[in-house]
């Protein structure tokens, strides 16, 4: 894969100790890691703008911009992707939040402890309902999901939108279990898979 793209991983809330991060950075060969720091007192705006530099940053290649996006990381992906169309050529959504419902209550543990990710949930929410159902399947088209068969910490209408078709479903119930399985196995195979396709 190396030279083919310019991959960026996109860190959830805590989902990844840094051991694992960087081991996961070197299996897909990416370019750059990005920690959005969920738990500090930075809001939505200045994450967006640090995912913006990161990828402006992304040069170990000259290929597109790919972006591996685990769970809250994915959903910061997916609002970059609608204020910056153009700059992404895929993301992987690994057990990732791209469709919240901020009343939905299995989110409040996120949305309660974090401000990043209780202002991504209520702005990517509004920005989503202003998408005629047209807009959200080109959406979908640049969006590969993998998500467990049951995750216990974000609703499946969060994880697998109805205009995204291209699901995996991994045989874990266990969040952190399913972004392991999928990183370490899947991912790396259909990032081959896009090699073949030539995506632009």
């Amino acid at each position: 894969m190396a030279g083919k793209y310019r991959i960026v991983i996109v860190l959830g809330m805590a989902d990844l100790p840094g051991w694992a991060s960087k081991l996961m950075a070197e299996h897909l060969e990416a370019c750059e890691v990005y920690d959005p720091k969920w738990k500090d007192e930075n809001g939505l705006e200045e994450k967006v703008k640090g995912l913006g530099k990161i990828i402006a940053k992304a040069a170990c290649n000259p290929g597109p911009i790919v972006v591996v996006g685990i769970s809250a990381g994915a959903g910061l992906t997916v609002e970059y992707v609608l204020r910056h169309p153009g700059k992404i050529s895929h993301i992987f959504s690994v057990g990732g939040v791209l469709n919240p419902d901020p009343e939905k209550q299995e989110l409040e543990p996120l949305t309660s402890t974090s401000r990043g990710f209780k202002e991504m949930a209520f702005d990517l929410a509004k920005r989503l309902k202003e998408l005629d159902f047209d807009e959200k399947l080109k959406l979908g088209k640049i969006i590969t999901v993998y998500d467990g068969i049951d995750d216990e910490v974000v609703p499946k209408e969060a994880l697998e939108p109805i205009w995204i078709k291209k699901i995996n479903k991994i045989e874990s119930k266990v969040h952190l279990v399913t972004i392991g399985l999928a990183l370490l196995t899947d991912v790396h195979n259909k990032l081959e898979e896009l090699e073949g396709k030539k995506i632009k």
